[in-house]
Protein backbone atom coordinates (compact mmCIF):
# COMPACT_ATOMS: atom_id res chain seq x y z
CA UNK A 1 0.00 0.00 0.00
CA UNK A 2 1.68 3.93 -0.88
CA UNK A 3 1.69 6.59 1.03
CA UNK A 4 -1.13 7.89 0.19
CA UNK A 5 -3.60 4.92 0.55
CA UNK A 6 -2.35 4.06 4.17
CA UNK A 7 -3.35 7.25 5.41
CA UNK A 8 -6.51 7.49 3.57
CA UNK A 9 -7.10 3.66 4.94
CA UNK A 10 -6.19 5.10 8.55
CA UNK A 11 -7.80 8.23 8.29
CA UNK A 12 -10.64 6.43 7.36
CA UNK A 13 -10.02 3.84 10.56
CA UNK A 14 -10.04 6.70 12.96
CA UNK A 15 -12.99 9.04 11.73
CA UNK A 16 -15.26 5.29 11.88
CA UNK A 17 -14.10 5.10 15.63
CA UNK A 18 -14.57 8.72 16.37
CA UNK A 19 -18.12 8.58 14.78
CA UNK A 20 -19.19 5.59 16.85
CA UNK A 21 -17.64 6.28 20.17
CA UNK A 22 -19.45 10.07 19.61
CA UNK A 23 -22.50 8.44 19.07
CA UNK A 24 -22.96 5.92 22.19
CA UNK A 25 -21.76 9.23 24.40
CA UNK A 26 -24.50 11.20 22.69
CA UNK A 27 -26.86 8.17 23.43
CA UNK A 28 -25.53 7.63 27.08
CA UNK A 29 -25.45 11.49 27.20
CA UNK A 30 -28.86 12.41 26.09
CA UNK A 31 -31.17 9.36 27.93
CA UNK A 32 -31.43 11.45 31.25
CA UNK A 33 -32.99 14.43 28.76
CA UNK A 34 -35.41 11.56 27.65
CA UNK A 35 -34.73 11.78 23.95
CA UNK A 36 -33.39 9.54 21.75
CA UNK A 37 -29.99 10.89 19.82
CA UNK A 38 -31.67 11.45 16.70
CA UNK A 39 -34.38 13.93 18.72
CA UNK A 40 -31.80 15.65 20.43
CA UNK A 41 -30.18 16.43 16.82
CA UNK A 42 -33.97 17.82 15.83
CA UNK A 43 -34.09 19.93 18.66
CA UNK A 44 -30.29 21.43 18.06
CA UNK A 45 -31.74 22.15 14.33
CA UNK A 46 -34.76 24.13 15.84
CA UNK A 47 -32.61 25.32 18.44
CA UNK A 48 -29.74 26.74 16.03
CA UNK A 49 -32.70 27.68 13.31
CA UNK A 50 -35.88 28.48 14.96
CA UNK A 51 -38.59 27.20 13.18
CA UNK A 52 -38.26 25.26 10.25
CA UNK A 53 -40.79 23.37 7.86
CA UNK A 54 -40.59 19.86 7.68
CA UNK A 55 -38.79 19.34 4.26
CA UNK A 56 -35.84 22.07 5.53
CA UNK A 57 -35.51 19.77 9.03
CA UNK A 58 -35.69 16.63 7.08
CA UNK A 59 -32.39 18.23 5.07
CA UNK A 60 -30.76 19.82 7.64
CA UNK A 61 -31.35 16.34 9.45
CA UNK A 62 -30.30 14.22 6.40
CA UNK A 63 -33.38 12.23 6.50
CA UNK A 64 -36.71 11.44 4.16
CA UNK A 65 -39.18 13.90 5.29
CA UNK A 66 -41.36 10.98 5.68
CA UNK A 67 -38.85 9.82 8.19
CA UNK A 68 -38.92 13.67 10.10
CA UNK A 69 -42.41 13.03 10.34
CA UNK A 70 -41.71 10.41 13.12
CA UNK A 71 -39.32 11.88 14.86
CA UNK A 72 -41.45 15.24 15.14
CA UNK A 73 -44.65 13.11 15.97
CA UNK A 74 -42.67 11.97 19.10
CA UNK A 75 -41.24 15.38 20.06
CA UNK A 76 -45.06 16.89 20.07
CA UNK A 77 -46.05 14.25 22.37
CA UNK A 78 -43.28 15.05 24.47
CA UNK A 79 -44.17 18.15 24.36
CA UNK A 80 -40.70 19.66 23.10
CA UNK A 81 -41.96 21.20 19.46
CA UNK A 82 -45.15 22.43 17.96
CA UNK A 83 -46.44 22.44 14.42
CA UNK A 84 -47.81 25.88 13.15
CA UNK A 85 -49.40 27.02 9.86
CA UNK A 86 -46.74 29.22 8.25
CA UNK A 87 -47.94 32.46 8.31
CA UNK A 88 -46.80 33.45 4.53
CA UNK A 89 -48.09 30.32 3.02
CA UNK A 90 -50.68 28.18 4.96
CA UNK A 91 -50.04 25.15 3.18
CA UNK A 92 -46.33 24.63 4.62
CA UNK A 93 -46.49 23.53 8.73
CA UNK A 94 -43.45 24.57 10.56
CA UNK A 95 -41.75 22.94 12.87
CA UNK A 96 -40.82 25.28 16.32
CA UNK A 97 -39.43 24.38 20.19
CA UNK A 98 -41.63 24.88 22.57
CA UNK A 99 -40.80 26.49 26.29
CA UNK A 100 -40.30 23.41 27.27
CA UNK A 101 -38.33 22.30 24.67
CA UNK A 102 -36.30 25.75 24.18
CA UNK A 103 -35.43 24.52 28.04
CA UNK A 104 -34.40 21.24 26.97
CA UNK A 105 -32.18 22.40 24.16
CA UNK A 106 -30.21 24.76 26.27
CA UNK A 107 -29.43 22.12 28.82
CA UNK A 108 -28.43 19.06 26.01
CA UNK A 109 -26.13 22.31 24.90
CA UNK A 110 -24.92 23.22 27.75
CA UNK A 111 -23.78 19.47 28.18
CA UNK A 112 -22.00 18.90 25.08
CA UNK A 113 -20.52 22.56 25.24
CA UNK A 114 -18.76 20.81 28.51
CA UNK A 115 -17.88 17.95 27.31
CA UNK A 116 -15.70 19.80 24.57
CA UNK A 117 -14.44 22.22 26.88
CA UNK A 118 -13.32 19.42 29.23
CA UNK A 119 -11.76 18.04 25.68
CA UNK A 120 -9.67 21.52 24.65
CA UNK A 121 -8.30 21.72 28.10
CA UNK A 122 -6.61 18.40 27.83
CA UNK A 123 -5.32 19.04 24.43
CA UNK A 124 -3.97 22.17 25.55
CA UNK A 125 -3.79 23.78 22.04
CA UNK A 126 -3.43 27.23 21.17
CA UNK A 127 -6.20 29.45 19.80
CA UNK A 128 -4.82 29.21 16.50
CA UNK A 129 -4.33 25.07 16.77
CA UNK A 130 -8.39 24.92 17.70
CA UNK A 131 -8.75 26.85 14.68
CA UNK A 132 -7.00 24.66 12.55
CA UNK A 133 -9.15 20.97 13.93
CA UNK A 134 -12.23 23.46 13.27
CA UNK A 135 -10.94 24.14 9.83
CA UNK A 136 -9.96 20.59 8.73
CA UNK A 137 -13.62 18.86 10.64
CA UNK A 138 -15.07 21.11 8.72
CA UNK A 139 -13.29 20.28 5.27
CA UNK A 140 -14.06 16.13 6.53
CA UNK A 141 -17.63 17.64 6.81
CA UNK A 142 -18.00 19.35 3.71
CA UNK A 143 -20.48 17.73 1.11
CA UNK A 144 -18.19 16.11 -2.18
CA UNK A 145 -17.70 18.77 -4.30
CA UNK A 146 -18.78 21.30 -2.62
CA UNK A 147 -17.00 24.63 -2.07
CA UNK A 148 -16.41 25.02 1.59
CA UNK A 149 -15.96 29.05 3.22
CA UNK A 150 -14.98 27.93 6.15
CA UNK A 151 -12.13 25.61 5.12
CA UNK A 152 -9.88 28.21 3.62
Amino acid sequence: MGKVEDHADRLQKTLKHFIRSHQFRDRNEMSPFGVTVTQCYALDALGDSGSLTMSELAEKMYLTTPTMTGVVEELVKKGLTERKFDQRDRRLIRVALTPKGLEVYDQIRGTLLNRYKDILRRLKLSGRDVDKVISVLNVLTADPGESCAECK
